[in-house]
């Protein structure tokens, strides 16, 4: 039996005292995608200082 299914990426960011957060959803996991994302969570979250922990995932990096 094949099973038929279909897969997304969320992407997110949660400050963890007040639980507010930030979730996308994406078709793919690559740099274009994560940079969507920061463009959308730096609209959202301009008004304050965020610091962000990143671990060492491949498109965390953009290629240019």
């Amino acid at each position: 039996v094949q099973w038929n299914f279909q897969s997304f990426y969320l992407y997110g960011a949660v400050e963890p005292l007040s639980s507010e957060n930030l979730f996308l959803e994406f078709s793919h996991l690559n740099a274009e995608s994560f940079q969507v994302f920061w463009n959308e969570f730096s609209k959202d979250y301009s008004h304050r200082l965020n610091v962000i922990q990143l671990d060492h995932g491949r498109f965390h990096s953009a290629k240019n």
